[in-house]
């Protein structure tokens, strides 16, 4: 599942890319994803 995740991630962040993300909501997915793999730390 660990190894899955990131992937996952990583190919989510670059479809929203592709899309042409505005700033904002780039940064809101980093936060975001900061955020999860913080949680993900603590288990």
């Amino acid at each position: 599942m660990q190894g899955i995740l990131p992937i996952g991630i990583t190919f989510f962040c670059y479809g929203l890319l592709k899309k042409g993300m505005k700033i904002n909501t780039l940064i809101f997915v980093v936060m975001g994803l900061a955020f999860v793999l913080g949680f993900l730390g603590i288990f």
